[in-house]
């Protein structure tokens, strides 16, 4: 709605799908997860006794989105197909290993979130499709995830955002997934930086390093927020505090 008042959209028909009532499911699985349909809104994900109980990191990302009034009207499926660069969702979406269902014309097709979103403001859906639903499986037994935001007012977009789910056995780091915001044009998954901590107890060191390494692998770009050496140097920080506050979630 603000690129339509704004005059940088200028579309020849608008399709409300409310209609659809698939397409405001919520339900759990215990196999396969949290699926949640595209119009879910941020707000009814924020409180939802079922995603609270289940995905508590995903609530509370959620619950960072903008200002109440805008989670009451915007949904999930919108937030993640506006690909804007410092929304909040796709991060610990991607972290938690969630997945983008989409049906078009030539049938459905599954991909995961770090995939859907191509750029600033463009995602890889083509002519006549639509993100249907998100999957987020069930975090494997001894994982914990977080989602830590940086910004100069709570409603404002992300300068930096940063998930990270970590996954303990036997004191050691066994699987770690970290995604930043605000580090490059879209969400990006600091693959350098969980290979720094994957196998290694999750020691000061090995945390900063890979904090470090999630840093040097970003790509951010100036803007009327932040400097890309800001941002940069944020990524570091909250880097390194959401990995630490995973891992003493183990404790």
């Amino acid at each position: 709605m603000p690129l339509l008042r704004g005059g940088i959209l200028a579309p020849r028909a608008l399709v409300d799908l409310a209609g659809i009532r698939e397409l405001r499911s919520l339900r759990w699985d215990d196999r396969e997860g949290l699926f949640i349909g595209a119009m879910v809104t941020q707000r009814d994900l924020e409180m939802s006794p079922l995603v609270r109980e289940k995905c508590p990191a995903l609530a509370e990302a959620i619950s960072h989105v903008a200002s109440v009034p805008v989670r009451n009207l915007g949904t999930l499926g919108g937030n993640l197909c506006h690909a804007g660069a410092g929304a909040d969702p796709p991060a610990i979406l991607i972290a938690m290993g969630a997945s983008a269902q989409i049906t078009g014309p030539s049938g459905a097709r599954t991909l995961p979130v770090e995939g859907l979103i191509a750029g600033s403001y463009e995602t890889v859906l083509q002519d006549g499709e639509i993100l249907t639903s998100i999957q987020v499986p069930p975090l494997p037994s001894g994982a914990r995830a977080v989602y830590l935001k940086h910004s100069v007012r709570a409603i404002d977009p992300a300068i930096i955002g940063v998930a990270a789910m970590v996954e303990m056995q036997g004191g050691l780091v066994h699987e770690v997934r970290i995604a930043m915001l605000g580090a490059g044009p879209r969400p990006i998954r600091a693959r350098a930086a969980e290979q720094a901590l994957r196998g290694r107890p999750p020691e000061n060191d090995a945390i900063r390093q890979a904090a470090q390494a999630a840093s040097d692998e970003s790509d951010p770009v100036s803007d009327g927020y932040a400097s890309a050496e800001y941002r940069r140097k944020m990524v570091k920080v909250f880097g390194r505090r959401a990995l630490e506050q995973a891992v003493q979630s183990h404790a």
